[in-house]
């Protein structure tokens, strides 16, 4: 019985501690995604994407239409992707033009973020 009334008087306030940081939680809880009213959705023209004098452009800088690119320089998914730019740029010369913005996400089995910056470096020095 002497083990019993030590148990309880060890678990009984362990329980209600956590009882009670479970219930300070509940209370400090905001959702990860709050709901939003149809009214206060932002409308997906307000978008915009930075496009600076400094982008690499290929194709024509006159061309009445603009794709932007995110890619990355060691994504083998994006080296397929330049081959159809280079298609779309010689059916269409003076149509499209193709700004690249660095998007260097891979890590494996290095690390392209100073080949992505090496790019923008050899633009301004109009080397690619």
């Amino acid at each position: 019985m002497l083990k019993l009334r030590h148990l309880l008087a060890i678990f009984i306030p362990a329980i209600l501690i956590i009882v009670a940081v479970f219930f300070v939680r509940i209370i400090q809880y905001q959702p990860l995604y709050p709901k939003q009213s149809a009214g206060s959705q932002k409308n997906i023209t307000d978008f915009t994407i930075p496009i600076f004098s400094t982008d690499p452009v290929l194709g024509d800088r006159q061309a009445p239409a603009t794709l932007i690119v995110f890619s990355d320089l060691g994504c083998a998914l994006c080296r397929e992707e330049f081959s159809i730019w280079q298609k779309i740029l010689k059916t269409y010369p003076k149509k499209f033009k193709i700004i690249w913005k660095a998007l260097p996400v891979t890590q494996i089995p290095y690390d392209t973020r100073l080949a992505n910056s090496y790019a923008y470096c050899a633009n301004e020095q109009k080397n690619l």
